[in-house]
């Protein structure tokens, strides 16, 4: 059936002095007025839609449906433009003697929630950058006292992202970047739940990137991740894991993947396998600084060279300097950093050998994590202090649509908003005319 076309009229009369008048003054006018036209607004479009579907029935079923003596409800909705009661007008079904309510038949709306999702949709845009009261002290200055309570907005936070997994089952990565972090969560009735390790997962179909984020995991082992990796993505299809040393993650290699670990780490981790041998201050820095004299070490994404002869020389020397590196560490003088350097030399020249075979770059340090860890951690752990394993999910799929642009935002916007039919105004004429002679008295 053909949508209808329903004519609003509305006069809105303003008063003007004589002197001259400042365009803020003028927008200001306009500002707060357009909240009382707004709500004007929606209650003659609901109103209108009860009164038509009022019509129609009484039209087709003659008899059968008749007014029930009383006055409908009152219904409240509490929208972007402010605090609006409608009548929920009622029928009497006489053939089932049955009270028809109308408004519910012609507006989609939740039937226990007072706020519309454009009044919750900028607080819900704060709220991934901001504490959740933060983000509703933010909203009262625009809506007044009909904005919502920081609960409200944490609750609707909850109820959309706890819900909306983001599917990676058509994306071709090809390259996995995994890091740790420490987060504190909260056990049942908001107990003190500990310190807990999150890993933090993402994924690439090119070795340049985008990296894009692919999950937090609060609590869980290496392993019960790849599982759940296995499910969400193509795993067949990995080709490299990028990352640190961490105890365990070779439980992210799947059969032919190839592991790179990150060369900042390595310097890193190297200070302090050597602090526990008992060397610190000048002398540690002394030893760290070896590896500097190793090529590899000191190759970033601005000096790669693309000419393979280049680069078979650079792995070539950095395996000599490596061995003769690990003859400097002795294990008798040196006996966890040797164990830790014998252990990283597996892994550390894969980025070299990996251009010398398929004839591209692959990142050699894990920035791309450490950039999204972070982020996560300024808003889990600088304003946020202790977090639910859901509540931490929640937060991180907001993000990744948010800050890390894995989805458009603006698409999942419209995605909550529903894809049902929707009304839109066709039509839009602004006539002004003066109410008194305009030359002064």
């Amino acid at each position: 059936m053909a949508p209808r076309q329903l004519v609003v009229n509305m006069t809105v009369t303003f008063e003007i002095p004589w002197d001259k008048v400042s365009l803020t003054t003028i927008e200001e006018a306009v500002r707060e007025n357009l909240k009382e036209a707004g709500r004007l607004m929606i209650k003659a479009l609901l109103e209108a839609l009860q009164e038509r579907l009022s019509s129609i029935l009484q039209t087709l079923h003659p008899g059968r449906f008749v007014k029930n003596g009383r006055h409908g409800r009152w219904r409240t909705f509490n929208t972007v433009f402010g605090k609006i009661q409608v009548v929920n007008r009622q029928l009497r079904d006489k053939k089932t003697r049955k009270t028809l309510r109308l408004l519910p038949l012609v507006v989609d709306f939740h039937p226990r929630r007072r706020f519309s999702w454009g009044a919750l949709r900028s607080a819900t845009r704060l709220s991934v950058l901001t504490s959740f009261r933060q983000a509703a002290q933010e909203v009262s200055y625009e809506m007044g006292a009909d904005a919502p309570s920081h609960a409200t907005v944490h609750r609707n936070f909850r109820d959309i992202f706890e819900g909306n997994e983001i599917s990676f089952r058509d994306r071709k990565f090809r390259y996995l970047m995994v890091d740790t972090m420490k987060v504190y969560l909260q056990a049942g009735r908001g107990r003190d739940g500990g310190l807990e390790e999150a890993r933090v997962v993402l994924g690439a179909e090119r070795a340049e990137g985008p990296w894009i984020p692919l999950g937090i995991f609060a609590g869980w082992s290496w392993k019960e991740v790849r599982k759940e990796l296995e499910r969400r993505i193509d795993y067949e299809r990995l080709e490299v894991l990028i990352s640190d040393g961490e105890p365990g993650i070779e439980a992210l290699l799947g059969e032919g993947m190839k592991h790179q670990r990150c060369t900042w780490h390595g310097k890193r981790d190297l200070s302090f396998a050597l602090y526990e041998d008992g060397y610190k201050g000048i002398e540690n820095r002394d030893l760290v600084d070896l590896l500097s004299e190793i090529p590899l070490f000191r190759m970033n994404v601005r000096n790669r060279p693309e000419v393979r002869e280049r680069v078979e020389g650079i792995l070539k020397e950095s395996r000599e300097l490596w061995e003769e590196l690990l003859e400097i560490f002795d294990p008798e003088v040196y006996p966890r950093a040797h164990r830790y350097l014998k252990r990283l030399g597996e892994n550390v020249f894969t980025f070299l050998e990996y251009f010398l075979e398929r004839g591209e770059w692959i990142p050699n340090v894990s920035n791309a994590v450490e950039n999204v860890i972070g982020r996560i951690k300024l808003r889990v752990r600088r304003i946020g202090k202790r977090w639910s394993e859901g509540g931490l999910i929640a937060i991180f799929r907001a993000m990744a649509r948010r800050v890390f642009g894995v989805e458009s935002w603006e698409a999942f916007e419209e995605r909550l908003c529903g894809a049902g039919p929707c009304a839109k105004v066709v039509a839009l004429e602004v006539k002004y005319h003066w109410r008194w002679p305009i030359t002064p008295l």
